[in-house]
């Protein structure tokens, strides 16, 4: 009983579904086009981060940490702002938001770990 549990575990982390696809696909247009996708996707995104729904909050969370790695080098602009809120939405009600947010802080932890405090 204890392993069909577990199998049951396994499936729910390896199922993909509409939010895990997005993310992805967004992390592979991040790396093809780099900064040339920013002008477009931040005002959207910043406009999502204040939303009142906390799953709309999340979505945009998301997407930051999805568009790290392809568009690190061009986001330093940005993250001396975005870093802290990122901080301090680890505090959030919501468990969700606080995960994403960690998640996404580790996205980004290579520029924490080379910018002086």
């Amino acid at each position: 009983e204890e392993d069909e549990e577990e199998d049951e575990d396994d499936d729910e982390v390896l199922e993909w579904n509409l939010r895990k696809c997005a993310a992805s696909g967004l992390d592979i247009i991040s790396g093809l086009f780099k900064e040339e996708i920013l002008p477009t996707l931040l005002p959207l995104l910043q406009a999502k981060l204040s939303d009142q729904n906390w799953l709309v909050r999340e979505s945009a969370i998301l997407a930051l940490g999805a568009i790290a790695e392809g568009c690190m080098e061009h986001m330093g602009t940005y993250l001396p702002q975005l870093v802290p809120w990122l901080v301090s939405t680890l505090s959030d009600a919501k468990a969700l938001i606080r995960s994403i947010s960690c998640w996404a802080l580790s996205r980004y932890a290579r520029w924490v770990a080379h910018t002086p405090p």
